[in-house]
């Protein structure tokens, strides 16, 4: 549901350890526990509420069939994954020449630049 890696949560747990230390950290997992309780309490029974009647019945399930639509129509981790894939594909010999010409290009202009500034730094002298 909150699809957490063990990496992050292990980065969670280090930083609560620095931030609280290790004398508070029983304390601090005691009432996150008990918060987490009373959310899936709530939750349960707003569930066993909605499904008592049957035209709430069909809403709440339109309702969580749109929601997993919207989570997987926006998960980060996708996009950004398909963003990435041009970026990660070798490049064609053709297109490793063409950028060497480029960068050649503009090591040339840049030399012819620096040549031409100093040629008029000359002429204020």
């Amino acid at each position: 549901m909150l699809d957490v890696s063990f990496g992050e949560f292990l980065l969670v747990l280090l930083v609560a350890m620095a931030f609280l230390g290790p004398e508070r950290i029983p304390i601090a997992a005691r009432k996150l526990g008990e918060w987490t309780r009373a959310v899936r309490d709530a939750f349960l029974k707003v569930r066993e509420d909605v499904t008592a009647d049957p035209n709430a019945a069909e809403a709440f399930t339109q309702m969580q069939q749109t929601m997993q639509e919207l989570s997987q129509a926006v998960s980060v981790r996708h996009v950004v994954r398909e963003l990435s894939a041009p970026l990660m594909t070798p490049l064609t010999k053709k297109e490793e020449s063409d950028l060497s010409d480029l960068s050649d290009k503009s090591d040339l202009s840049d030399l012819s630049d620096q040549s031409d500034q100093s040629e008029d730094r000359k002429s204020v002298v």
